[in-house]
C-alpha cells in the first residue's frame, strides 16, 4: 500500500523529500514552517527507528491541521509583500 507521502510525490517533478537537504533552494519559507511544525510533533516522544518515524509522520500528518499550512502561506505573502524573508 502506498503511503501518503508516496502518493504526493507520485506524479511531481519535484524531488521527494529524501533529496531535499536543510539547505535546498527547492525549500520555501512555508515548507520550513511546516516541516518544523511536523518535526516538532513528531519528535514530542523518542524515536526508536526509521520505521517509527515512518509512522509518526503519517499519523502527525493524517491530523495535520490546514490552518496551520494557511498561516504559513499567509505568512509567507505578508514578508514577500514587506521584502524581507524568514
Amino acid at each position: 500500500m502506498m503511503d501518503i507521502f508516496a502518493r504526493s510525490h507520485q506524479n511531481s517533478s519535484r524531488p521527494t523529500s529524501g533529496h531535499l537537504t536543510a539547505n535546498s533552494p527547492d525549500l520555501n519559507p512555508v515548507d520550513y514552517r511546516v516541516w518544523g511544525c511536523l518535526q516538532d510533533r513528531v519528535h514530542q516522544k523518542r524515536v526508536r527507528d526509521a520505521d517509527e518515524l515512518k509512522q509518526r509522520l503519517v499519523e502527525v500528518w493524517s491530523h495535520f491541521s490546514q490552518a496551520i499550512i494557511d498561516e504559513a502561506i499567509d505568512e509567507s505573502r505578508k514578508r514577500s509583500n514587506e521584502g524581507t524573508s524568514f
